[in-house]
């Protein structure tokens, strides 16, 4: 498995949570000092709430940026050692994670959550614990995997069929789970969900058939890379 990475966009998002929490903190700081005045009650406010928001804007992206494994260490772990016919893309294409190869494109959303996931067709549910209480801050809420995988592969769908408009290219997708304490209870999910461990299984189980060709790969992979010039014949 060849791995293309966006290492500047993770240093650059990740420079932006270190600076915006410690300005965060900064702005609470400030606001609790003038606290004590009560003239300055409308300012100790604003900067409660202004400092509240800057500082949970930090935590967020050093959540996704910064703590690790990050979901694109995560699929490259998950997947070394695959066929070289496949590249993993992360935050290079027209979504953040996504495989190309000879038989297609797969989009990967991977999730963070720890804990209890439950899974039943469509409907997702992350149970309420003590410990999701303290990690609240900063932290993404499941929300619902199937839409948003479905819209990500809507997105790749369209951009490949820019690149290829003469070739109907399959898109995959699956949701992926990265923390290993993440415990999944799955039934009749309407979209493949994995773990890091079930990855390369994933891959090994799509249709085989190549529907690129090998030169029809790398103009995929070129615009993966944004480096799209025009769609090339057989």
């Amino acid at each position: 498995m060849r791995v293309v990475t966006d290492e500047q966009l993770i240093a650059s998002r990740a420079k932006l949570g270190k600076r915006a929490s410690l300005i965060g903190l900064l702005i609470l700081l400030v606001g609790f000092v003038v606290s004590f005045s009560p003239q300055l009650f409308l300012v100790s406010l604003g900067c409660l709430v202004i400092g509240f928001t800057v500082s949970n804007i930090g935590v967020y992206n050093a959540n996704q940026w910064v703590k690790e494994p990050r979901a694109d260490q995560v699929l490259t772990r998950g997947l070394k050692g695959f066929s070289n016919k496949f590249t993993l893309f992360n935050y290079t294409g027209p979504v953040p994670h996504a495989v190309v190869g000879p038989s297609g494109v797969i989009v990967f959303l991977v999730k963070s959550q720890e804990g209890r996931i439950l899974v039943n067709g469509n409907r997702w549910k992350h149970p309420f614990t003590l410990r999701r209480l303290f990690a609240f801050f900063g932290t993404e809420s499941l929300g619902n995997p199937s839409r948003e995988l479905q819209a990500l592969m809507q997105a790749a769908q369209k951009f490949v069929a820019r690149v290829l408009p003469d070739v109907e290219v399959p898109v995959h997708g699956a949701v992926v789970f990265s923390s290993p304490r993440a415990e999944l209870s799955v039934q009749n999910p309407d979209v493949p969900v994995l773990t890091e461990k079930q990855l390369k299984d994933f891959l090994r189980g799509l249709p085989k058939e190549e529907i690129l060709s090998p030169e029809q790969r790398k103009a995929l992979m070129d615009a993966f890379q944004g480096r799209y010039t025009g769609a090339p014949t057989e």
